[in-house]
């Protein structure tokens, strides 16, 4: 967005994680028992997903490949179809997992007038429910192309992962006229630290072991976000009720 003038009408960007930082855990995860119970994903898909996961946070991950394997079970399948797990994966298990403290943040951007960006390797149509909790200017993240209204074997280039965030993240801020030095990027993981060594606000959010070091030795804030969406649900007599007697 930019003012009549052509200068950013944003005095700052704030860039977010997901996996890990806005939500507690990955959404891979949260997502796989819905798709491998519509036969989207195999056993063997669900293996994959873990060894992924676990490479990650060793910080060995050959992501290009991953993606590459990732994207061959929805080749084919109608964006209506896809968009309805999604959506069923978002309501029942990614936002009851969504962190308050991490909203509250995102609120706090924005009442300030800043810029508030999702930037993450997850699916971008999965990540555009988060406009339900709060308005989004941005979503930088995986988009898996269509043909035909149906899923095919590309992608949008770079991936949102590494030392691409700090990439696309520039090239966002470029546009706006903002620079780095005036934003905030929030992430659990060393391989974000690309970005976050960039921008001037750098915040590590329940951070990794290799993160955390980096951060107490660099003097960035560590942010320990707990609660979650399912920890606010307001109690409810009957619901508990029934609970009680099982």
């Amino acid at each position: 967005m930019e003012s009549l003038d052509g200068t950013s009408a944003f005095p700052g960007i704030a860039f977010f994680d997901v996996d890990h930082t806005l939500v507690r855990g990955s959404t891979a995860f949260l997502c796989a028992s819905i798709l491998r119970r519509e036969g989207v994903l195999t056993g063997g898909d669900m293996i994959r997903i873990a060894w992924s996961h676990l490479r990650h946070h060793l910080g060995i991950l050959d992501f290009e490949r991953v993606y590459a394997m990732g994207v061959q079970p929805f080749v084919g399948t109608s964006f209506e179809d896809g968009r309805a797990l999604l959506d069923e994966a978002f309501r029942d298990h990614v936002r009851p997992n969504v962190h308050v403290d991490g909203l509250e943040a995102m609120r706090a951007h924005r009442a300030a007038g800043e810029a508030v960006v999702l930037l993450s390797a997850s699916s971008v149509y999965l990540l555009e429910r988060f406009a339900e909790l709060v308005p989004l200017d941005g979503i930088l993240a995986f988009r898996q192309h269509m043909h035909h209204g149906r899923f095919v074997e590309d992608w949008d280039r770079p991936i949102p992962y590494g030392a691409n965030k700090l990439t696309l993240a520039r090239q966002w801020a470029d546009r706006h006229g903002v620079p780095l030095s005036a934003c905030a990027f929030y992430s659990d993981s060393t391989s974000d630290q690309p970005l976050l060594s960039a921008v001037g606000r750098p915040f590590a959010v329940n951070p990794d072991p290799r993160l955390l070091r980096a951060a107490r030795r660099l003097g960035w804030p560590v942010l320990r976000w707990r609660r979650t969406l399912a920890d606010e649900v307001p109690p409810n007599p009957a619901r508990d009720a029934v609970a009680g007697r099982r």
